[in-house]
């Protein structure tokens, strides 16, 4: 039974590291989509 609680913590663990990735990965995405959207502008208004 240790055992299998031992595994339940480690799942724990990979998830919540998991988690904070996609956080991580959904604000480079944000800062991304705002830099492409400056750029859009840009490019509108030289055309």
């Amino acid at each position: 039974m240790l055992g299998k609680l031992f595994g339940v913590e480690e799942v724990k663990i990979e998830l919540k590291e998991a988690r904070e990735e996609i956080q991580v990965l959904e604000h480079k995405l944000q800062i991304k989509e705002k830099s492409i959207k400056q750029l859009e502008d840009a490019v509108r208004i030289l055309e």
